[in-house]
């Protein structure tokens, strides 16, 4: 997808060779709706993205390919490595890799409401624009709150996490259902045709996350809601469930798979595992 897709998509059909969409969102772009009659393939993630597209024999419902994997038993390890305690309820707060200046604002003004409170903890990635400026916040104001401009490690911190607050972009969302974590998803507002609200309702319509409009969001109404869903075990469990059965997290394989057959490929040399590959390079260096 993507305007710079086309000059290849369109190159290929002049050569004859297959073409493979993958299309993210519930809303697809532009450039994979015009695409889209050229296509052999076209893979989708949100059944509520069929209906744009006229062909329904060419989609694939594959999913978002992600390398998220919470790693087993370093629960303990995160918790210190964050100096986060165990005994808290822990709150992840993503704006995106740039970070959301709205809801670092809005989580700037909500921390009154935490001060004190020794049952949850706060870590939020903020990006480089409003780092210092949340940071300045956080020192004086009674809440324990790690802040991080980017976090490299998202797995780790996927593996702690009783709630994720983000924005509701396709590959965040296939990462937390990847994770079975249940959210509260605030929709950049602005996102072409409004399609990280269309993301975000295809779970809320589903019970599996919770849904907040960026025109609503405040500090008061952020630690209303984060404090409603704490206070409810069973609710983010249940979501944590919901969100996990819309995962699909073979997607990688699936893709590979219809490109290495459209390419005429042995199936034996579809896409090893990171396992496999590890595994691999072992024996070559064994041999060695």
């Amino acid at each position: 997808g993507g305007y710079v897709s086309v000059a290849a998509v369109i190159a290929a059909k002049l050569r004859r060779r297959p073409t493979v969409l993958q299309e993210q969102n519930s809303i697809p772009g532009k450039s994979n709706r015009m695409l889209a009659r050229f296509a052999d393939e076209i893979h989708i993630h949100f059944t509520e993205s069929r209906r744009f597209f006229k062909d329904r024999g060419k989609l694939r419902l594959s999913g978002n390919p992600v390398r998220i994997k919470i790693p087993e038993g370093n629960a303990r390890r995160t918790l210190q490595k964050y100096r986060l305690f165990p005994d808290r309820k822990t709150v992840l707060i993503l704006g995106g890799s740039q970070g959301a200046r709205s809801l670092n604002n809005a989580f700037r003004n909500m921390l009154p409401h935490f001060r004190n409170d020794r049952s949850v903890q706060f870590v939020i990635q903020t990006g480089r624009n409003d780092y210092r400026a949340v940071l300045g916040s956080v020192r004086n104001s009674g809440a324990r709150v790690v802040v991080k401009s980017f976090i490299n490690n998202m797995e780790e911190l996927y593996g702690v996490a009783d709630l994720v607050v983000a924005r509701a972009g396709a590959m965040t969302l296939a990462e937390i259902a990847a994770c079975g974590i249940p959210s509260l998803l605030i929709p950049y507002p602005y996102a072409a045709d409004d399609h990280q609200t269309a993301n975000a309702r295809a779970l809320s319509d589903k019970e599996a996350a919770v849904m907040m409009a960026d025109s609503d969001l405040s500090g008061d109404t952020l630690a209303e809601e984060i404090r409603k869903l704490l206070a409810d075990d069973i609710k983010l469990r249940r979501m944590g469930t919901l969100v996990y059965a819309l995962s699909r997290p073979n997607a990688a394989k699936h893709v590979a798979e219809s490109i290495e057959a459209l390419a005429g490929a042995a199936p034996e040399s579809i896409l090893n595992t990171p396992e496999d590959y590890d595994a691999e390079n072992l024996k070559q260096q064994e041999a060695r």
